[in-house]
């Protein structure tokens, strides 16, 4: 049902391109902090992707992009969890809108989007399942 809504979500975008809010910028050449990928697997451990709720392959997204605003870079309240799974790619599908060079400006509320959605189909299971 899940993987069904975010085709389904996928393909208005691509339809509509304006369901979502895209800052397009063309990313410099930043170097990351040579702190970077430990503090991101610490970051990880344990965690969900915030829009499918997978628990493989998942990365941190910069809510702020790093090059654009570097003292964000390690800052965990510019970092959201998404999977890059091969078969949903939340980060590249909803964290840059399917375009390494944009960034989904409005990402806070695409989560609360898709977590409300979970939660609905999770009651109906539920409803289903007392019946």
């Amino acid at each position: 049902m899940l993987r069904r809504l975010i085709d389904w979500f996928s393909n208005l975008f691509i339809k509509t391109d304006a369901v979502l809010t895209a800052k397009t910028e063309f990313i410099a050449e930043a170097s990351r902090d040579h702190r970077w990928s430990d503090f991101k697997n610490k970051l990880v451990a344990g965690k969900k992707c915030a829009i499918c709720g997978s628990t493989e392959n998942l990365t941190g997204h910069h809510k702020k992009p790093f090059f654009q605003y570097p003292e964000l870079e390690l800052d965990p309240a510019n970092i959201e969890i998404l999977c890059e799974n091969p078969s949903r790619n939340c980060h590249f599908v909803f964290g840059h809108l399917m375009n390494w060079r944009t960034y989904n400006d409005d990402l806070d509320n695409t989560i609360a989007y898709f977590q409300l959605l979970r939660n609905r189909a999770r009651i109906r299971l539920k409803r289903h399942d007392t019946k």
